[in-house]
């Protein structure tokens, strides 16, 4: 027996929803053992993926209410402002785990679809024909099929993901380069909070875009492999149902899966 140390408690539900509930999804298909192991290894990988951006996020936040605390109490002098710290590092180490976390979610679609992917730009729609998921994914199940109308809907952010992670490995080159702009503040009295862009892009809230892009890293892991799932149910009846109340939360449980039995005719 072995023990591992598998993340912060305040980033249980990832774990929950990536490796509990892709182990009991999986557990009703017809999958074999080793395909299986193998998706389960891959959820793990994202879920330490999507921990270290969960843990990043928290020191981002912990940093702005420092500040903003800081700024409000002290009549919104600069002087008292102790806690300005670069925020590029972990802008940086965000974008280089999320980006990572997709390379590790495309072993859902090598081992649940046997499509040849391994890189991050297959989900954006940026990789090479022969590398591209949607293209690949089309003679596997249709164009009708819902997974493909998933990964098409997913992909422009998506793919500005890719991009910023690329302006940072590659500045420069075709995404451009990665500015990351501190706290101002101006003499009006109105801070101006942290921002990332791209230099061919207009800029956002760094914090704020960060929380939303890893909400959406973790609902689009967990709802590709339910399309595994339902994709190889072991029978007809079983079928994979969400919790509605579940999006967009923290709570440990989004999807199940359920013996459904039509009902004879009156």
């Amino acid at each position: 027996m072995s023990l591992t140390k598998l993340g912060p408690p305040e980033a249980g539900f990832i774990w929950s929803r990536l490796v509990l509930q892709s182990s009991e999804l999986l557990r009703a298909t017809s999958l074999g053992k080793a395909a299986v192991d193998d998706l389960v290894s891959a959820c793990a990988e994202c879920a330490h993926r999507l921990t270290d951006c969960h843990s990043t996020l928290a020191r981002l936040s912990a940093y702005r209410l420092r500040v903003l605390d800081d700024w409000s109490r002290n009549g919104k002098r600069v002087t008292p402002l102790v806690h300005l710290e670069p925020v590029r590092p972990d802008a940086e180490r965000f974008l280089y785990e999320a980006k990572n976390c997709l390379r590790d979610a495309t072993a859902f679609l090598r081992y649940g679809f046997g499509l040849p992917v391994d890189e991050a730009s297959s989900f954006g729609g940026l990789a090479k024909r022969e590398k591209d998921a949607v293209k690949l994914l089309l003679p596997v199940v249709g164009e009708a099929h819902d997974l493909i109308r998933f990964l098409r809907s997913n992909q422009p952010w998506l793919s500005e993901l890719i991009a910023m992670r690329n302006a940072v490995e590659h500045p420069g080159g075709r995404s451009g380069r990665l500015i990351t702009d501190n706290f101002v503040f101006p003499a009006n009295g109105q801070v101006s909070r942290p921002q990332w862009y791209r230099d061919q892009s207009p800029p956002s809230l760094l914090i704020e875009e960060a929380a939303e892009l890893f909400g959406l890293l973790l609902m689009f892991c967990e709802e590709l492999m339910a399309y595994v799932a339902k994709h190889h149910a072991a029978s007809p009846h079983l079928r994979v149902t969400e919790d509605p109340a579940a999006r967009g939360t923290e709570l440990p449980r989004r999807f199940h899966i359920v013996f459904d039995v039509p009902s004879a005719p009156e």
